[in-house]
């Protein structure tokens, strides 16, 4: 059974993560192990990424806007320097790798920034942006995407084609890293997903697959690249 990693934060003595990951992993055959904060060397984190088959960035606070040179501003939440500074090796050490990974919400913003990119510290920042903290339930749809590419293959659309999304944010992509590449959309311009060029499968989504409703194929997309 193919083995993927994912990182979680914590409170004091004890990690959280939300059993949806695993229990979407599970469905495509694969098995989940947590990955919280830890004070390793580069070394050894990339030996715990060579234990893996796959990589999942999981969502989760506010990364720390000194990441891309800004001081933090009114509208910023909690954060935590520790999960930064983990998620954002396993990133460097999964691309060296060409480890399979998937960054999901904060996911993808720690993928954005690690590839140079910046972020909206809080989305009220953005002109005219929309709501991007559902008052529906996780499993239901808000907004739609406009996808290209590579995501929109993944997940079984036509170029330029459109897929609802959930959404559970309040920080964004302000702008995209040299390294990453804008390939999803909301209406009003805000960055939704982002892939790393040259790999296997190096995705970020801003939505939460792990809870949408017939959000399949971004799983058996991951699943299948795990499996190489």
């Amino acid at each position: 059974m193919r083995l993927v990693g994912i990182s979680c934060g914590e409170r004091g003595d004890e990690m959280f993560l939300r059993s949806y990951y695993l229990r979407q992993l599970n469905k495509v055959g694969m098995c989940g192990v947590a990955l919280p904060p830890q004070d390793l060397a580069d070394k050894a984190v990339e030996e715990v990424v060579g234990r893996l088959d796959g990589l999942i960035l999981s969502g989760g606070g506010d990364l720390h806007p000194k990441l891309w040179g800004e001081q933090p501003r009114y509208g910023l939440g909690e954060v935590d320097n520790r999960r930064d500074s983990w998620e954002l090796a396993l990133v460097g050490a999964a691309y060296a790798a060409d480890l399979p990974l998937l960054g999901i919400c904060r996911g993808m913003q720690v993928i954005n920034v690690w590839s140079g990119g910046s972020l909206w510290q809080d989305l009220r920042e953005m002109p005219q942006g929309l709501l991007h903290n559902q008052s529906a339930p996780a499993e239901q749809p808000w907004h739609e995407v406009k996808l290209s590419g590579r995501l929109a293959e993944i997940c079984g659309v036509a170029d330029g084609g459109t897929a609802e999304v959930n959404s559970f944010h309040h920080q964004g992509v302000r702008q995209t890293g040299e390294m990453a590449a804008a390939c999803a959309w909301a209406p009003d311009g805000l960055v939704e997903g982002i892939v790393l060029a040259e790999r296997r499968f190096a995705v970020g989504v801003q939505w939460h697959p792990e809870r949408l409703c017939g959000a399949g194929k971004l799983w058996e997309a991951f699943a299948a690249a795990c499996s190489v």
